[in-house]
């Protein structure tokens, strides 16, 4: 898209949504209900489960993550690609295969962690992250498999580097930090827009 090189192959897509989302997803699924849910009155049989703004939060929410996450790895094409972001330079440069792994590797790193804090923002429309953050014990599981396995992939020699194309060695420190302004970046977002629906 505009000449820039895509952000993840087919199988790092795949290894997102299989093994770092998926346990997440059950997880918000065994979210315990709140404590005065039986004081708030009945909702008309015809109004939607899903109400209008809470598709406009969704919706702002999912462009929140999108943009960090393409501004992580813009960032990280600038400083590990000599400055240029489009394929056609990258190609041109020496060790170019590496040098695009290293940007995508830091976007991966920064989209797992942006997902797994983003896991407790979602717990609720209007309260902030961290109200009963210890309340769903699946939640700190699935968020601990997804950790251990994003790890994995970047880590682990020869299946991060040859069969999942990620290198979190190669990044270096530097990388790291980088990829930790993504999370950072989204938690303070994703609770901000609560702000635009907490009145609905």
């Amino acid at each position: 898209v505009l000449g820039i090189p895509v952000m993840r192959t087919p199988l790092q897509i795949l290894f997102l949504i299989l093994v770092t989302d998926l346990p997440a997803c059950i997880a918000l699924a065994m979210e315990p209900g709140e404590k005065t849910v039986l004081k708030d009155r009945p909702r008309p049989k015809e109004e939607p489960v899903v109400l209008s703004w809470m598709w406009v939060s969704m919706t702002i929410n999912g462009i929140v993550l999108s943009l960090v996450i393409l501004g992580i790895y813009i960032w990280a094409l600038l400083i590990y690609c000599d400055g240029t972001v489009f394929q056609e330079s990258i190609q041109k440069l020496d060790q170019s295969s590496e040098k695009l792994m290293d940007a995508r590797t830091v976007a991966f790193i920064s989209l797992v962690w942006a997902e797994n804090i983003r896991g407790y923002c979602s717990r609720s429309f209007d309260r902030p992250f961290y109200n009963n953050i210890w309340g769903n014990a699946a939640m700190q599981k699935a968020l601990g498999i997804a950790t251990v396995a994003l790890y994995v992939a970047v880590l682990v020699p020869f299946f991060s580097t040859t069969i999942l194309g990620l290198d979190g060695v190669g990044i270096g420190v530097e990388g790291w930090v980088m990829a930790a302004v993504g999370p950072a970046a989204c938690v303070v977002l994703c609770e901000g827009c609560k702000l635009i629906t907490v009145h609905q």
